[in-house]
């Protein structure tokens, strides 16, 4: 069994050069379960709440001027980030549309750039 190295992100079509390793959660919602009883019958109660199923995609990029002009077109993209995280040896790949930067990114030229993609569900 061979561990997924999902370094290669694409953004929008284009392959991003990342610092630290991505990662995701993929948005699946919450599940409350709850049981009742009916005379001497246990009644199983499943309760899917949607309203947290977001997928979220986090990713660090160097301070370049051209990343922070990627950056900006990203924010000014919101609800229409396409990110696809691709591991090529191992076949894995995870793709999530519908994408935006919910809040407004810090530049810190001391360091990597953290960026936060929420949205849709990851496929």
């Amino acid at each position: 069994m061979e561990l997924v190295n999902a370094n290669t992100v694409v953004v929008n079509g284009q392959t991003i050069a990342v610092g630290d390793k991505p990662k995701y959660k993929r948005g699946v919602p919450k599940v409350d379960v709850k049981t009742a009883t009916i005379g001497d019958k246990v009644l199983v109660y499943e309760n899917v709440d949607y309203s947290e199923a977001t997928g979220q995609v986090v990713i660090k990029i160097q301070p370049t001027a051209e990343n922070i002009e990627m950056l900006e077109n990203w924010q000014d993209n919101a609800g229409k980030n396409a990110i696809r995280m691709v591991d090529s040896r191992t076949g894995f790949t995870k793709t999530f549309n519908n994408m935006s930067i919910m809040e407004d990114v810090e530049i810190d030229f001391s360091a990597e750039i953290e960026v936060t993609f929420t949205g849709g569900q990851g496929i």
